[in-house]
């Protein structure tokens, strides 16, 4: 997804949307985001849409709360689609991308004024077509990493442990997805998890896409090799694959990633 940054006047902004009035179905606010004003809509179906002001009018991002699906256009066509997403996994999107969060966008929005339905309010969502992600179950494989490598052809870090912390279990969804668990420290209630997403193009439930699409939108930080975080997930590619690695701090990632990435795989 492509994303830029650029407070105009109202008429402005609905100049640059094509229309000369001020009337319209839709609700629209400019909010303060971290790199410069957002325009957002909220439409006659209750989407939200969002807008970098100065940006062409076809570069914007839709949130559909009631089919749980963002809709990214560029250029003036739909561009990605993800679906099943939560609330606060979309809010967390929004907040990346534009620097808003919901608080402040929907008292915006309370106070906001009349406008025209937004870019792309007359184009439709991709179908939602099932994943078997969705509903594959997990194997558990106690804490053999060899055999949950060998049965089902995903590439394993061998770790036993991971910044001092034992390895607890491991159960592999086969074709999409494996989970590493450590036990953490004392005071520490959620334990810390090395996820492995395999990557399958068109699937909308497979976690190595989600993953992928979350290392493609945020800033990249060096380290063994590139790796993206918003605090406690650290996400970088990996033989292939996807990982993320949750509850961990910041202070910690770089040694984390060297310690997987070095770890053998046999």
């Amino acid at each position: 997804m492509k994303r830029g940054g650029a407070l105009i006047a109202l008429t402005l902004v609905l100049a640059a949307c094509g229309s000369g009035t001020a009337k319209g179905p839709a609700t629209h606010a400019v909010v303060l985001g971290a790199a410069g004003p957002v325009d957002v809509w909220r439409d006659a179906r209750g989407r939200l849409t969002f807008h970098h002001v100065g940006d062409h009018r076809g570069e914007v991002t839709r949130w559909n709360p009631r089919t749980y699906t963002m809709d990214s256009f560029a250029g003036g066509a739909l561009d990605d689609s993800e679906s099943g997403l939560q609330n606060s996994d979309a809010w967390r999107d929004v907040n990346a991308w534009y620097g808003v969060d919901e608080a402040t966008v929907m008292s915006a929005l309370a106070s906001g004024e009349p406008s025209p339905e937004p870019f792309g309010f007359t184009i439709s969502s991709p179908p939602i077509t099932s994943s078997p992600c969705d509903t594959e179950v997990g194997k558990g494989y106690r804490t053999d990493i060899g055999k949950a490598a060998a049965e089902t052809g995903f590439v394993l870090p061998r770790l036993t442990t991971l910044a001092g912390h034992p390895l607890i279990g491991v159960s592999v969804a086969k074709g999409c997805s494996a989970a590493m668990t450590y036990r953490t420290g004392p005071g520490l209630t959620v334990p810390a998890e090395v996820d492995i997403g395999r990557y399958r193009p068109g699937d909308p439930g497979a976690p190595g896409n989600y993953y992928k699409g979350f290392y493609d939108r945020l800033r990249h930080h060096h380290g063994a090799v590139d790796y993206v975080a918003d605090w406690p997930s650290i996400v970088f590619p990996y033989h292939g694959e996807w990982i993320a690695v949750t509850s961990f701090t910041e202070s910690e990632a770089k040694a984390i990633v060297r310690a997987i990435v070095d770890a053998p795989t046999r």
